[in-house]
């Protein structure tokens, strides 16, 4: 099974097995802080009592398999050295996935290789294939390795990384490789990088590149026009209801022995529900929705990474806003008209929940009398979300074509599609050919996933987004065209990475050279020197002391320590569509700007 890369909190996404790889013989120490914070357990006990890391020693490749009291006696872990740890040893309650230890260097301070990664791929790969059930998938979270001594060499590794995930899903067809990134930096090259891999690994995009609707939209995407409308579907995977199962749960709490046939009618049974439970309905529904204690999925972490300014849902849960916050993504939750009128324009993702949610009971939609004065009621909702359907292209998610929610908006906004005269793009599992025309002619795209089974088709789901996400990434890298033009350097390689990596080295191998820093070179060096760091370029030390005598040629005692700091800054904080100029890099470069003075 193909690989798929995305941006999550590692510790709280759904997952069979974790794969927690380290260059040195420390592994135990930082496995025991990861499960710590996972399960909020001290395992140091546990692996203290398994592993005896008191004085690492260097061991030579061929120790690959080695006994517990052989361990104990060299006093460190061999490299090469994989370990699996069954999820009933290490916690009460289940689900809890599995954990893989496994030691990938050769150096006590974790300078990893491609070829380390290699093993450690093939070695994690042979012991799941011996622990884990025949015949039923296995999704295993690699988080993104090479990032600590070995950051020198991050391209590298990274690469060798996702070449190493895509042979052990073709290898074992029933594991399901997944990058981690908690990093916006890292998973965007990691995206990159994989798309840049040989043409047989990136065969899983191919029939949706070949797709014109696919291609449009991409296009949207790309030009900031995108919409998402987000569905209970998508909710599901976490073990929520959908519309009619909630409703249905709802009845059976207030004690209503009926059974909705139609639209209608459970239309008219959620009434019954909200007038029979009284001032206990809002408590009613939230033990609904929380009961099993929901953490985003796969899906909505997919979606909360999407480069989109706006996100309506007619999901009353909150687990797309837990998703934007685990990622550190800033973003503005709209109920009501005042809401509306504090909405930020840019720089947050605005999260349109038209029906309300658990935290706004009074908000909430789910009687016909709501649905048919809906836009009535909400005037200043209504105006927002018809100028998005007139000016917008919108992509549906988590709906099926007989969701009810879905036809009572299509009927609200129909004669608004007409006007806009551009479609809605509409993901499904399931679509006949005639429902596909039908809804072609209401000015609806449907967009039907491959798969037999619902989890190929999640699967094929999670494999589309991130082919959307990676083509729209790619284009709001051109803002460095404009340095490049400025700074006399060549553009080709945006169209690849090696091309990239080659520019910038002999950049900043130009820098070196020069006796003396120019205020010039000073004035765009920031952006550049980012950029080098972002994509595994090692930035010497003599560069950086250049940078220092620059500024304490002024008076200013800043030493190459802190400046690396501010790059590091300007990093993380850049914005999720490329731009510079967003509200926080604006701080940093106020700074930079003062030292100046």
């Amino acid at each position: 099974m193909r690989p798929l890369v995305i941006r999550a909190d590692i510790s709280s996404i759904h997952i069979d097995v974790i794969a927690y790889g380290v260059g040195c013989f420390l592994a135990p120490g930082y496995l025991a802080a990861s499960l710590k914070k996972r399960y909020g357990k001290n395992f140091h006990q546990y692996l203290r009592g398994k592993f005896n890391t008191s004085k690492p020693k260097r061991l030579s490749n061929n120790d690959k398999k080695i006994n517990n009291e052989q361990i104990k006696k060299m006093g460190g872990l061999p490299q090469g050295f994989t370990h699996y740890i069954p999820a009933t040893e290490l916690c009460e309650s289940l689900p809890a996935p599995h954990m893989i230890l496994a030691v990938v260097g050769g150096e006590y301070h974790g300078h990893i290789n491609a070829h380390s990664i290699r093993d450690l791929v093939e070695n994690i790969g042979e012991t799941l294939a011996a622990n884990c059930k025949p015949n039923t998938t296995t999704r295993i979270a690699f988080p993104a390795f090479g990032l600590g001594k070995g950051r020198s060499q991050r391209i590298e590794v990274m690469t060798a990384q996702l070449q190493a995930m895509y042979e052990l899903g073709e290898k074992y067809p029933h594991i399901h490789p997944i990058f981690i990134s908690y990093s916006d930096i890292v998973y965007r090259m990691a995206l990159t990088i994989y798309d840049s891999l040989p043409q047989n690994t990136r065969a899983f995009v191919t029939k949706y590149k070949m797709n014109n609707y696919v291609k449009e939209l991409q296009y949207e995407l790309q030009n900031e026009r995108l919409v998402l409308f987000i569905g209970a579907g998508v909710s599901q995977s976490s073990g929520l209801p959908n519309w009619q199962s909630l409703v249905a749960q709802l009845a059976t709490a207030a004690q209503i022995n009926e059974q909705a046939q139609n639209v209608d009618e459970m239309l008219d049974l959620a009434a019954q529900c909200r007038e029979k439970l009284g001032k206990y309905f809002t408590r009613e529904l939230k033990r609904t929705l929380e009961k099993n204690n929901p953490t985003p999925s796969i899906t909505h972490y997919l979606l909360a990474t999407f480069p989109v300014g706006t996100i309506v849902t007619t999901n009353f849960d909150t687990l797309l806003e837990q998703s934007l916050l685990r990622i550190k993504k800033a973003a503005f939750t709209i109920h009501s008209a005042f809401d509306v009128a504090w909405a930020p324009m840019k720089d947050q993702v605005n999260i349109l929940k038209i029906h309300g949610d658990i935290d706004t009971p009074h908000e909430i939609t789910l009687s016909k009398e709501d649905y048919d004065h809906y836009f009535q009621r909400r005037p200043a909702l209504s105006a927002l979300l018809k100028g998005l359907f007139l000016n917008r292209t919108f992509l549906f998610v988590g709906y099926s074509l007989r969701d009810p929610n879905l036809n009572i908006i299509l009927q609200e906004v129909g004669n608004l599609l007409k006007k806009a005269q551009r479609p809605i793009y509409m993901i499904v599992f399931e679509a006949t050919e005639e429902e596909i025309i039908s809804y072609k002619q209401q000015g609806v795209v449907v967009i039907c996933v491959a798969g037999t089974s619902i989890e190929e088709k999640s699967t094929s789901l999670w494999q589309l987004l991130n082919c959307l996400q990676s083509n729209a990434f790619q284009a709001h890298n051109t803002w460095l065209a404009q340095d490049a033009d400025e700074l006399g350097l060549e553009t080709a390689w945006q169209e690849n990475i090696n091309d990239l990596r080659s520019t910038l080295g002999n950049f900043i191998a130009k820098l070196e050279n020069e006796e003396q820093l120019s205020d010039a070179v000073v004035d765009f060096l920031f952006p550049w020197l980012t950029l080098a760091m972002n994509n595994g370029l090692n930035i010497p030390s003599t560069l950086w002391e250049k940078i220092a005598h620059h500024y304490r040629q002024r008076d200013l005692q800043i030493e190459a320590t802190k400046l690396n700091a501010l790059v590091a800054e300007i990093a993380a904080f850049r914005s999720s569509d490329g731009k510079r100029q967003n509200r926080h890099e604006a701080r940093i470069w106020e700074m930079r700007k003062n030292w100046h003075k």
